[in-house]
């Protein structure tokens, strides 16, 4: 077959494949079919009609809708008549988009009839000529314009232009990137080389076509192969599950498979996802278990499909290791608009992990100035660059080197076999005040590893390094998180140990809002400064709210209404709607609705369970499930649990004594203050929380006569989370508080088993510390005290945060103290506390006492 030298006999030459499927819209009820002499006779009849019409050589041509047959049929004839097309995104305000259409200097576009209908209002496009994409009948239907008559079509060059793509990137700036004949069909040749694709295949594009990776890529690849092009009907999950199952090959980027793989793992079986990470293990060490074992799954999920082609972004590797693990075969690739888009391939079977492919015929690249470790900015030349930018020669004189190099922006490497690896872009980088230079894409697929980090983007404010956190709200339901902030501020912790100290960023905050990104994923930076401001300042001012009908009836019911108007006053800034989140926008982390249910029980009598609290994910949720709760009834009703066992069995003592022998050997215990502790009584021991050494400690320096009647509240997410770990809690007289749904069992095991007479350890920080620093005390430890008047003895434990910071995975030795205070009885306490914030009082109370041990 002759390669074709323009687009323009590249399309004629597509009637020579006869009624073979071009095009596959797959619409309802019926998907529709286009064949490649349709879509070519209809370009090539388009053609002839606007020439007629009277289009200019090289005239811009404007198009603005979803992607459809006769999007590509109006684009193609743009282009066969001479002409320069100018896709744009359909998704832009109207005012974005009439500034394009000026700087394009565009007199034509093919739009919807809405679309058409806006931009008809607009006094600075007056003149406009519009033809509508959505009718297919009328003057100003697209059809309109076909000439039945075969005409000739003027000779068109191959350094003629033939596209206009705007890219603003990242950085907000929209440029016009012109794309000859030439460019383009040196990256289709290309991919043609390669036999990615071949004439039975069938290629899924869910992306719109204003980019040039889909459209060239996407589009005219596969057009130039022969193959058919699968056209969704949507980008929701159904619509895409339907065309899944219908391709053999997926053109994606990476935001995509991040998607269907979340989708993926979400119909699978505990024992499939046991079996998919092991594939994935098998898969790193080489070795592809998943074309055999997960062949069930993968027919279940796209039953034809064999190649997975990501661009637009970097694929994180583990995505990219999964789906090989699957069973299918990833290409990738690294380019930009500006070189038509591939520069560099990854091809299946000769790919290599962590890097971007290596160059494509013709494409030559090199590093400028490169440091230390070889990375520099990735300069390239080819057929397939451009020669400058759009009315902008100050832009395109800056592109170029003195000698013809393209800069790219962009950081890389190239290793010894020519293998391309990313660094980051050069207009990304950030420089500290100390000189360091940062590159954020790094920062955030570090930190992105986490599982309760949704999104994070990572910007410099003030001369310091912050983040803009979306939490994974379903894996921290799920989870049952404690203290969400917190628990975050950890995962940063743990994971910034990879990165270099000036690396790691310094403040967070949170937002529910996705970040900004273009549509085929890369973050907006120039938009994160203000969304910065506005989540600090809680995002923006609250709206007037407007309940519903719904909504109306359930603030009317007094129990509800009494309870609204009290979290207003609570919350001032979050309680705004029914909608509102208490954990992200009212701050109610896991063991805060301990004190929150203990508020609403002393205000509104009604006792919220865990099953109640574990139902609630919105304020609307908050108030039904109190109007539906029982009354409040008093705790001393309650039996002591059944499963409390009265003293230490055998394997109890054995464990206590293993435990008193490490303390004296390894970490030198020394015990002050312990003839504070009454020689019989129920206590409620009241430590600081620095360390997993804690209970250690603590238990080797109780008096052996006390340690039968001593029972410890632990989290019921680590000494309750295996077979051996609940052999080991009840062997040490250790009883579950479970925070995820308030903790109020807990509470009430501890309530009872004072008023038995025994005693009770309770971290009333509910967490480690994460720097050694006395935290917050939780009001359950002073909802105890209010209702069983218990004798309160402080307790600080000193050394173990050196010993076991949360920052190592083993301890090591270093001196560990622990100083019993004064008992406080509980009669003082509680009146100390009288009021309605009793139990908070109390709790400030011992706090204090706490820290006074220092």
């Amino acid at each position: 077959m002759v390669e074709a030298t323009t687009l323009q006999s590249l399309i004629e030459g597509w009637a020579g494949h006869g009624d073979r499927p071009a095009i596959v819209a797959l619409r309802q009820p019926e998907p529709e079919i286009w064949s490649y002499a349709r879509l070519a006779g209809t370009a090539c009849g388009l053609a002839a009609g606007l020439l007629r019409a009277g289009l200019a050589p090289a005239e811009p041509v404007a198009l603005v809708g979803p992607a459809s047959p006769e999007w590509l049929a109006c684009c193609f004839g743009i282009v066969a008549a001479g002409g320069v097309a100018v896709p744009l995104d359909a998704q832009l305000p109207d005012e974005e988009l009439a500034g394009l259409l000026l700087d394009s200097r565009c007199r034509r576009i093919f739009a919807t009839r809405a679309r058409a209908d806006r931009l008809g209002q607009s006094d600075s496009l007056a003149g406009l000529r519009t033809s509508l994409l959505d009718e297919s009948d009328g003057a100003q239907s697209w059809a309109a314009l076909l000439d039945r008559e075969p005409a000739p079509l003027p000779a068109v060059a191959p350094e003629d232009p033939a596209l206009l793509l705007y890219t603003s990137g990242t950085t907000g700036v929209p440029k016009g990137v012109p794309l000859s004949h030439a460019n383009l069909l040196a990256n289709v040749t290309a991919l043609r080389q390669e036999r990615l694709v071949n004439v039975d295949d069938r290629v899924l594009l869910p992306l719109p076509l204003h980019h040039g990776y889909p459209l060239t890529v996407g589009v005219l690849g596969t057009l130039a192969s022969g193959s058919g092009l699968l056209l969704p009907a949507g980008t929701s999950g159904p619509a895409l599950a339907e065309a899944l199952r219908e391709a053999t090959v997926l053109i994606g980027v990476p935001r995509l498979y991040t998607a269907l793989l979340g989708a993926f793992a979400g119909h699978m079986s505990p024992r499939q996802r046991r079996l998919l990470d092991l594939c994935v293990r098998a898969q790193r060490l080489g070795l592809p278990l998943g074309r055999w074992l997960l062949a069930p799954l993968r027919h279940a999920l796209a039953p034809r499909l064999r190649l997975a082609a990501s661009g637009g972004a970097a694929l994180d590797e583990t995505v990219e290791q999964t789906l090989l693990a699957i069973g299918w075969q990833v290409l990738t690739g690294y380019g930009l608009t500006e070189t038509a888009p591939m520069l560099t391939l990854n091809l299946p079977g000769r790919a290599r992990a962590g890097s971007a492919g290596r160059p494509l015929p013709g494409v030559s690249l090199s590093i400028a100035d490169p440091d230390e470790t070889g990375v520099g900015e990735i300069l390239a030349r080819g057929p397939n660059v451009f020669h400058g930018y759009w009315q902008r020669p100050d832009l395109t004189a800056a592109a170029f080197t003195a000698d013809g190099w393209f800069r790219t922006r962009d950081l890389g490497r190239l290793d010894a076999e020519g293998y391309l690896h990313i660094a980051s872009r050069t207009s990304e980088r950030i420089t500290l005040p100390n000189g360091e230079t940062v590159l954020p894409e790094e920062i955030e697929r570090t930190y992105q590893e986490s599982g309760i980090i949704e999104e994070i983007a990572v910007l410099e404010q003030a001369g310091t390094l912050v983040g803009l956190i979306v939490p994974n709200e379903s894996t921290l339901r799920a989870r049952g998180t404690v203290q969400v902030e917190n628990q975050l501020r950890d995962e940063l912790e743990r994971l910034g140990g990879r990165l270099r100290p000036f690396q790691r960023v310094a403040r967070i905050t949170l937002t529910r809002e996705h970040l900004p990104r273009t549509p085929i994923g890369k973050l907006q930076r120039f938009r994160l400064p203000s969304l910065w401001q506005q989540a600090v300042a809680h995002r923006q001012a609250a709206q007037p709210y407007e309940p519903t009908e719904a909504d109306r009836e359930l603030l009317a019911e007094p129990t509800a209404a009494a309870l609204w108007s009290w979290l207003q006053t609570r919350f001032p800034e979050g309680a705004h709607d029914l909608d509102a989140s208490p954990q992200l926008d009212l701050g109610i982390d896991s063991l805060a609705w301990v004190g929150l249910t203990i508020e609403i029980e002393q205000r509104f009598g009604r006792s919220l369970d865990e099953a109640a609290v574990g139902r609630i994910f919105t304020l609307r949720d908050l108030l039904r499930e109190t109007v539906a709760a029982p009354l409040a009834t008093q705790p001393a009703a309650q039996p002591a649990p059944a499963a409390t066992p009265a003293g230490l069995p055998l394997a109890g003592w054995a464990l206590h004594l293993l435990g008193r022998t490490l303390m004296a050997l390894l970490f030198r215990l020394r015990v002050e203050g312990r003839e504070n502790l009454p020689a019989a009584g129920p206590l409620l021991l009241v430590p600081n929380h620095a360390s997993y050494l804690d209970p250690l400690a603590l238990a080797a320096a109780l008096p052996l006569r006390r340690l039968p009647g001593v029972h410890w509240a632990g989290w019921a997410g680590l000494l309750f989370a295996s077979g051996s770990m609940r052999l080991v809690s009840h062997a040490c007289n250790v009883f579950a508080l479970d925070p995820r749904r308030g903790g109020l069992a807990g509470i009430a095991v501890a309530e009872a088993l004072l008023r038995q007479g025994r005693s009770v350890v309770w971290f009333p920080e509910g967490r480690r510390s994460p720097d050694g620093r006395l935290q917050p005390f939780t009001p359950g430890i002073g909802l105890l005290i209010a209702r069983t008047g218990a004798t309160a003895i402080p307790v600080r434990i000193r050394g173990s945060f050196q010993a076991w910071p949360r920052s190592r995975r083993l301890p090591r030795p270093h001196p560990i103290g622990v100083v019993f205070g004064r008992p406080l009885a509980g009669c003082e306490l509680v009146a100390s506390g009288a009021g309605d914030e009793s139990h908070r009082k109390i709790t400030e109370r011992l706090r204090e006492a706490v820290e006074a041990l220092e």
